[in-house]
């Protein structure tokens, strides 16, 4: 009788159909080289072989009878190949980007729709993953407040060589732009203590330290600073306006004083290349480091009584 053959193969640990013999066998390994699938198929009916997958490794049973049965079971699918464990390679988060997201946030969702919720749903996480790099939204506002102290200039204040007043402009033209740059931040930083803010608190140590030093009492330098402050950041806002904002418009004959003086406002503004509300910041400026040298001999004076 025709002995029958029946071959084994491995393809990825898939299995394929199974003989089962009644008659001994034994078996003869054998390395076969790859083809295709439909190849392969054809050369096991051509020797009346039937095949297993087991890899690329190919083993063949011999038999002296012919197989009495056989079953056939379908192929089973791979399983899809796990996730490694661990943190990713490429940080998902870093603290700036959280913080440029937090400063998109501010301007399109205002003070009161500024919250850690919002900000993670913004960057597409979830916000739980914030809170690895920040406690909570106090921290994220330090960080912010963080990013506009380092746009001030306050060297002039470290500077001897560099006078009160000149040092004092340089900063309040920096910090009017730096505000101006991020707007809707203002209400946020404005209402958050500096606390634990290192560079904004490096900045008014340089800023008290010179005041003191020009002789301003250690009680009063604060509300020196402070009350620049107030009129720096109320400039900033006022950049946001449109250049018409005082235009009294359809009201004119109304004011005729006030008209007559906004026209000629923007007449000198346009003159110069400047936008009016520059003009304002400027005289106010003057303004209050004029008053300085008054507000400091009230301050001395005060510390007499």
């Amino acid at each position: 009788m025709r002995p029958a053959r029946i071959a084994t193969a491995d393809t990825s640990g898939r299995r394929g159909s199974i003989v089962i013999t009644r008659a001994p066998m034994r078996m003869v390994s054998a390395t076969t080289p790859c083809m295709c699938a439909r190849s392969l198929a054809r050369l096991l009916r051509r020797h009346n072989l039937m095949w297993l997958n087991s890899g690329t490794r190919y083993s063949r049973i011999r038999s002296s009878t012919n197989p009495v049965s056989t079953t056939r079971r379908s192929p089973v699918s791979p399983s899809p190949a796990k996730r490694s464990a661990g943190r990713p390679r490429t940080p998902v988060l870093s603290a700036d980007q959280i913080v440029d997201a937090a400063f998109s946030l501010a301007r399109t969702a205002g003070p009161d729709g500024f919250t850690m919720a919002a900000l993670a749903r913004s960057l597409s996480v979830h916000p739980p993953a914030l809170y690895h790099y920040f406690g909570g939204k106090a921290d994220v506002v330090r960080a912010m407040r963080g990013r506009v102290a380092e746009l001030l200039d306050v060297s002039g204040f470290d500077t001897p060589e560099t006078t009160l007043v000149d040092a004092v402009l340089r900063w309040a033209h920096s910090y009017r732009s730096a505000f101006a740059t991020h707007p809707a931040a203002i209400a946020l930083l404005a209402t958050t203590a500096i606390d634990g803010q290192e560079r904004s608190v490096a900045n008014y140590e340089s800023i008290t330290k010179r005041f003191v030093a020009e002789g301003w009492p250690v009680g009063g330098a604060v509300d020196a600073i402070v009350a620049l402050e107030s009129f720096i950041i109320g400039s900033a806002l006022d950049t946001l306006a449109p250049d018409d904002i005082m235009s009294p418009g359809t009201a004119a004959p109304l004011a005729p004083t006030f008209s007559r003086a906004e026209a000629l406002r923007s007449v000198k503004a346009a003159a110069h290349g400047v936008h009016p509300t520059d003009r304002s910041f400027d005289l106010g400026l003057a303004a209050l480091i004029g008053g300085l040298p008054a507000a400091l001999a009230a301050a001395v004076e005060a510390e007499r009584v």
